[in-house]
């Protein structure tokens, strides 16, 4: 099936699309997105070594991400008071 929507041949639907994006770790506005993402490069290599990771250790990165975020955030608007 990748073979024919990539030569032309077929167009898929997207009940066939959506799987095959889903398991590349894409979004389907990636497919149809006309403004390159210039942090692309940089999310799909931390994708690729997070798909490395067995489930456990995918659990223990997305908290410890969304961790991070928080603290982050809380710095720079803690910061954006201060010069404001």
């Amino acid at each position: 099936m990748i073979y024919c929507i990539k030569n032309g041949s077929v167009n898929p639907s997207y009940e066939i699309l959506f799987p095959i994006v889903n398991c590349l770790g894409l979004a389907t506005s990636d497919l149809f997105s006309v403004e390159p993402d210039q942090h692309k490069e940089e999310i799909n290599r931390f994708l690729g070594k997070f798909r490395a990771c067995n489930r456990s250790n995918q659990l223990l990165l997305l908290d410890t991400l969304d961790f991070l975020a928080e603290q982050l955030l809380v710095r720079q608007n803690e910061k954006h008071k201060d010069m404001g």
